[in-house]
């Protein structure tokens, strides 16, 4: 590969870590989950060009890797958070459906 190719690789992957700080932050402010397949993608398409390149051009791009693992890693910890914080407000919620429902039966058989 050319230098010019890894400074497009490089670029590729600030826009992954920009991708993926902004899905961290949509994550924390509104709790909506982004649609992943344009980081896997890039990321996949940064898996397969990363070894073609000149072993210089390789080993710097390589040792920003890490980082991009570690936001990968928190995001994943963010969702795993908000999948449990939303099935303990669903198990709530439907106990207290299931009371509401239970009390107006009571109510209705008295009339």
């Amino acid at each position: 590969m050319t230098i010019s190719d890894a400074g497009i690789l490089e670029l590729e992957l600030e826009k992954v870590q920009s991708l993926l700080t902004k899905a961290e932050h949509s994550l924390q402010e509104d709790g909506v989950i982004p649609s992943s397949s344009e980081i896997e993608s890039r990321i996949n398409k940064l898996c397969k060009q990363l070894p073609a390149l000149e072993p210089e051009d390789a080993k710097r791009l390589a040792d920003q890797l890490p980082h991009l693992i570690k936001s990968l890693d928190k995001l994943a910890v963010i969702i795993r958070e908000r999948k449990t914080d939303a099935n303990s407000t669903d198990k709530t919620l439907i106990t207290k459906a299931s009371k509401a429902y239970q009390s107006a039966s009571k109510y209705k058989r008295r009339f």
